[in-house]
């Protein structure tokens, strides 16, 4: 009876080590595959963020040969910011670049037409944007005019952009703000912009200067675009800055690169003549 008792017992306590190693192995094993779930999350996160260096862009255009842009950089490291018509949506993708040269009759010479096959606004490359879907305003090309308000809304946010500057017709007197407030697009095809200034700001905010032009003639700076390109969560933006007519001076600026409370800074711009 003894030895029956003392048999009983150590299979009991045979049967609780074993459960006990196994709601240990159990729990190394929950334990690893949390640090594994926290791990991945990590790897995630830290997935999500753009990496920016040393950005470059193109415009789709036409590029002469004195123009001294190096087409010849043209890879598979460029990328390109483009509309879908079909998706309404703007996407990231890898440039489908069109490069062909033909004669070109202002010029008087042959030319480098550098187009994409898809509706591309901007190529870039040194932004790493690991989500291809941007978010946007939708397609828009508004004329900076001098006394006159952009509102636009981003993320919850309510911006405006607004743009001052002297207005004038060659050897006239400038005009007064009332007068520019109520010209017209076409009305700059005529006139003199000196001291051209361009204000962003954040409702509740204070204003920053993002452009700043001593003379501009018979043109007026152009809003290309806003969107997340950076994917910070905060607006970004392309503008034509040119100075004078037949030529473009495009910019692109990103919120996630400014410092000291700015909204914004330029990060690249091309420029390009097509002056006769």
């Amino acid at each position: 009876m003894k030895l029956i008792s003392l048999l009983f017992i150590s299979l009991l306590l045979l049967s609780c080590g074993q459960k006990t190693e196994q709601k240990e192995q159990d729990q190394t094993v929950s334990e690893n595959l949390d640090d594994a779930i926290d791990q991945e999350m990590e790897i995630i996160d830290a997935g999500r963020g753009v990496v920016i260096t040393n950005p470059e862009i193109l415009s789709p255009n036409v590029y002469r040969d004195e123009s001294g842009t190096d087409l010849s950089q043209l890879d598979d490291s460029w990328n390109e910011l483009y509309f879908d018509e079909s998706k309404n949506k703007w996407l990231v993708d890898k440039a489908s670049f069109k490069i062909s040269r033909d004669f070109d009759e202002c010029a008087g010479d042959s030319v480098t037409f550098v187009l994409s096959a898809r509706k591309a606004i901007l190529f870039f490359r040194g932004i790493e944007t690991p989500l291809k879907e941007i978010k946007a305003v939708m397609p828009i090309v508004e004329p900076m005019l001098p006394e006159r308000q952009f509102d636009f809304k981003f993320n919850s946010e309510e911006y405006s952009l607004s743009a001052k500057g002297k207005v004038k017709v060659y050897g006239n007197p400038y005009f007064s703000s009332q007068e520019i407030a109520g010209f017209e697009v076409e009305d700059y095809q005529d006139y003199l912009i000196d001291n051209y200034s361009l204000n962003l700001n954040k409702k509740g905010d204070r204003p920053q200067e993002i452009i700043r032009l001593p003379e501009l003639a018979f043109i007026c700076p152009q809003l290309l675009w806003i969107g997340d390109l950076d994917q910070d969560g905060k607006p970004d933006f392309i503008f034509d800055t040119a100075e004078e007519t037949r030529t473009y001076n495009v910019e692109l600026h990103l919120s996630s690169k400014a410092e000291d409370d700015n909204y914004i800074i330029k990060v690249a711009e091309v420029y390009n003549s097509n002056d006769c």
